[in-house]
C-alpha cells in the first residue's frame, strides 16, 4: 500500500501543530510525529502503533474536551482512514467533532458575554439605540450557543429588556423580561441575582404604569428570594433595601420604608 501524498501532507501538518511543551506535551508531539514519519516511509504497522500511543497519552495529560484531544483523534482518523479502517477512523472523527463543536459553543458564549458588557457601556453614555443593537446580538448568539431556554440566554434578555424599559418601550420591556423570567423560574433554584434583577426592573416597569401593588408585590418576594439565599444580615442585600424604600416612600409607605431604611443603616454601619 502506497501513502497518499495529500494524505501525508494533511498528517505532518496535523501532528505538526500546536504546543511543544512541557514534557508530557512534548512526548504526546513526538509520538503524533512519529506517527506521520511512519506514515510517509510506507511504515504503516509502526504508524499506527504511534498512533494508539498518542490517543492514550492524550487521553492521560488532557482533560476531558480539550481540543488537543480533538487533534490527536482527527491526525490519527486521518491515517486510518488511509489503510481502509474506515469505521475506526469515523468515530474517532465523530468524536474530535464533538469535542471541537463544543469548544465553539463556549466561544460564542464567551462572544455574548463580552457583547454584554459593551452594551452595558453604551447604555450608560446614554447610547440606547447602540446598546439595543449590542444585546439583541448577544441573546441570538447566546440561543445559538447554549440554547433558547438557558439561563446564559435569561441573563442576555434581562439586558436586553432593561434597555426597552430605559426606551420607554414597555410592552416590549415586559414581554422580554417575561421571558427571562419563564427561563429563571424552570431552574431548580431561583438564582438570587439575575432572577430579582428581573423582578425589579418588571417592579420598575409596574410603577410606570401606575401598578403599585404589583411593583411592592415583585419587591417583596426578591427579598425574600435574597434573604433566603445570603441571610438577612448580609451586605449582599443592600441595594435591594434601598430600592425598596425609596418605592416604598415614594408610594407614601414611610413606616415600611423607615424599617426597610434601618436595616440598611444596620448593614452599612450607618
Amino acid at each position: 500500500m502506497l501513502a497518499s501524498p495529500l494524505l501525508c501532507s494533511l498528517l505532518l501538518v496535523l501532528a505538526s501543530a500546536g504546543p511543544q511543551e512541557p514534557e508530557d506535551v512534548a512526548r504526546w508531539q513526538a509520538k503524533l510525529e512519529l506517527l506521520a514519519q511512519h506514515n510517509t516511509r510506507g511504515e504503516f504497522e509502526e504508524a499506527e502503533r504511534a498512533g494508539n500511543e498518542a490517543l492514550k497519552i492524550a487521553a492521560e495529560i488532557f482533560p476531558e474536551g480539550d481540543t488537543r484531544q480533538a487533534r490527536t483523534k482527527l491526525v490519527f482518523a486521518t491515517f486510518l482512514i488511509q489503510i481502509g479502517k474506515l469505521d475506526e477512523a469515523e468515530r474517532l472523527s465523530r468524536e474530535a467533532y464533538e469535542i471541537h463543536t463544543k469548544a465553539l459553543d463556549e466561544a460564542r458564549s464567551n462572544v455574548a458575554t463580552a457583547l454584554k458588557f459593551l452594551g452595558a457601556i453604551y447604555m450608560q453614555q446614554g447610547q440606547s439605540e447602540k446598546a439595543e443593537e449590542i444585546f439583541i446580538e448577544a441573546v441570538q448568539i447566546s440561543e445559538e450557543a447554549v440554547g433558547a431556554d438557558h439561563p446564559e440566554t435569561a441573563k442576555h434578555l434581562g439586558n436586553l429588556g432593561s434597555v426597552r424599559l430605559q426606551q420607554g418601550d414597555l410592552e416590549g420591556a415586559r414581554e422580554i423580561f417575561a421571558r427571562a423570567m419563564t427561563i429563571w423560574n424552570a431552574q431548580a433554584d431561583l438564582h438570587p441575582v439575575y432572577t430579582v434583577g428581573v423582578m425589579t426592573n418588571l417592579a420598575a416597569l409596574e410603577m410606570q404604569e401606575g401598578k403599585t401593588d404589583e411593583a411592592l408585590a415583585l419587591y417583596a418576594k426578591g427579598l425574600t428570594i435574597q434573604e433566603e439565599a445570603f441571610g438577612k444580615d448580609s451586605a449582599r442585600l443592600r441595594n435591594l433595601l434601598r430600592n425598596y424604600a425609596a418605592i416604598l416612600r415614594k408610594v407614601g409607605k414611610d413606616e415600611q420604608a423607615a424599617a426597610m431604611e434601618k436595616r440598611l443603616a444596620a448593614l452599612t454601619g450607618g
